[in-house]
Parts: C-alpha cells; sequence; structure tokens
C-alpha cells in the first residue's frame, strides 16, 4: 500500500479552502517538533500558538490551490505545498502549516 493510499484510507476528514471554494480532503496533521517551533508568542492581543505543523496529503488532491485547512474542528494556514514522489510517479503532498488566526467554522 503507498503513502497515498495509507492517507486516504486512514487519514481525517479536512476541509481545503481558499476564497473562492473549498473541498473535502483526507490528511494527517502532526506537528513539527522543533526547538523554533514549540510555545507561543505575545501579540498585542494577547498569546498566540507558535506552532508549525506538517500536513500530509494523498497525491490526487491539488493542496496548492488552496488557502487553508480544517482538520479536527482546528484551521490552519497552509504556507507551502509541494507534491513529492520518485520514478516519475507522486507519492503525496506535504504542506507546512500554521495556525489560522481567525475562528473556524469547520
Amino acid at each position: 500500500m503507498t503513502f497515498s493510499a495509507i492517507i486516504a484510507r486512514y487519514g481525517d476528514d479536512a476541509v481545503l479552502r481558499s476564497g473562492t471554494g473549498e473541498t473535502a480532503a483526507k490528511c494527517f496533521i502532526e506537528p513539527a517538533l522543533t526547538a523554533r517551533s514549540a510555545g507561543s508568542i505575545q501579540t498585542e492581543l494577547g498569546a498566540r500558538d507558535a506552532g508549525r505543523y506538517y500536513g500530509f496529503f494523498p497525491a490526487g488532491t491539488a493542496v496548492d490551490g488552496y488557502s487553508w485547512v480544517v482538520c479536527r474542528g482546528t484551521a490552519y494556514d497552509i504556507v507551502r505545498a509541494e507534491l513529492y514522489g520518485g520514478g516519475g510517479t507522486a507519492s503525496h503532498w506535504e504542506a507546512a502549516l500554521r495556525r489560522r488566526e481567525e475562528a473556524s467554522d469547520g
């Protein structure tokens, strides 16, 4: 079973969104465990999560056309997304994510 098939079968339900539309997707979202990703930062409106996350999506999901993803009730901005694969075959999408500032409605 390919990584893309594992995500499609066992991944969490999610919604990819942009200013012009949305699409259902499957994904795994995991924290990026680095020294710079942990904790929170102080802003004028209070503390916010400074954590970074990785999102993994099936190869057939065009992640690069969307601005954010909602998964398990939490919204994440898509900072960067790349299609990975080897031997001329796409394996999966990987995205760098950060928690979205505004409240999630999904």
